[in-house]
């Protein structure tokens, strides 16, 4: 999922999409709850490290 995408579909005002993105989030929860989702950790990071990250991140 990318952060954009979600984020245009929130704050697009189309009912469909938000009623999607939230049908997307539900089945999302149930994945986690079930234990479906396993998350790669590939690094673990200070708070002091945040900002510097996510410049990362959006880097790649």
């Amino acid at each position: 999922m990318d952060v954009v995408n979600l984020g245009g579909a929130h704050l697009s005002g189309n009912p469909y999409q938000q009623a999607d993105l939230g049908r997307m989030n539900a089945e999302m929860l149930k994945l986690i709850a079930n234990g479906d989702v396993k998350p790669l950790i590939e690094k673990v990071i200070s708070f002091d490290q945040f900002i510097g990250s996510l410049t990362a991140i959006k880097k790649t």
